[in-house]
């Protein structure tokens, strides 16, 4: 089994509902997308900017770090939605 990585999507174009910057742990930047565009009900958003192995200290620290959900589960961290990801 692949490791997980987290990747930081920034959307560009049309703004979805909940936001322009999404967190994503996943086993590749494809399966991101495919977990990004599941969460948001359509996949044809336009992907301005996807990181790679982004880590927390690179985040906002007084509005991102003490909201997203867990970043080591495969599925969307930020925003956090349910509590399914914290």
């Amino acid at each position: 089994m692949p490791a997980l990585l987290r990747y930081w999507i920034v959307l560009g174009g049309e703004t979805p509902p909940l936001g322009r910057a999404f967190g994503v742990t996943a086993d590749s930047a494809s399966d991101a997308l495919l977990l990004l565009s599941e969460h948001l009900g359509r996949l044809d958003y336009e992907v301005a900017e996807i990181r790679q192995g982004v880590l927390p200290h690179e985040l906002d620290q007084k509005h991102v770090v003490p909201n997203m959900g867990n970043p080591f589960r495969r599925g969307i961290w930020w925003p956090r939605q349910t509590a399914e990801w914290s």
